[in-house]
């Protein structure tokens, strides 16, 4: 009788433990795939992290070339206002000027034009990397 008892007490314990090892599995399982959500995350925020740095580089480009044609127009200007000076009789040359400079507003228009389509780009690149960051997180909880 004490035998059986005994041995009772043996598979109590043994189902007991592994019950608890089972559980311990399971949670082992859950961290993991908590962690690879996180390591997901990461790998998410780097790469918007690089995006932002890519268009923070195109929007410096993009504003130096803009300003290059600031310049080339105010030169523009000046010689148009020069040549007037100079020689209001020469109408043929300083509307050959005033073409070139027309054509530098127009590129000017056209690359404000890209860089505001190019901002509106990335908010919205933005605000869809938040959105899926907060899903990320929520289904995480």
């Amino acid at each position: 009788s004490d035998c059986f008892s005994s041995s009772v007490i043996t598979q109590v314990e043994i189902s007991t433990l592994s019950n608890e090892l089972s559980h311990e599995k399971k949670v082992v399982s859950e961290k993991n795939e908590e962690i690879t959500k996180i390591q997901d995350n990461y790998i998410k925020s780097q790469e918007y992290a690089q995006n932002l740095q890519d268009f923070v580089k195109k929007l410096k480009e993009d504003t130096q070339k803009m300003n290059d044609s600031l310049l080339k127009i105010q030169e523009e200007k000046a010689d148009l206002v020069n040549d007037l000076n100079l020689s209001r009789g020469n109408a043929a040359q300083l509307e050959e000027k005033l073409q070139g400079s027309k054509e530098l507003v127009e590129q000017l228009q056209k690359q404000k034009k890209e860089l505001d389509e190019t901002l509106e780009a990335m908010k919205e690149q933005h605000s869809k990397s938040i959105e899926e960051m907060a899903t990320s997180f929520k289904e995480k909880e």
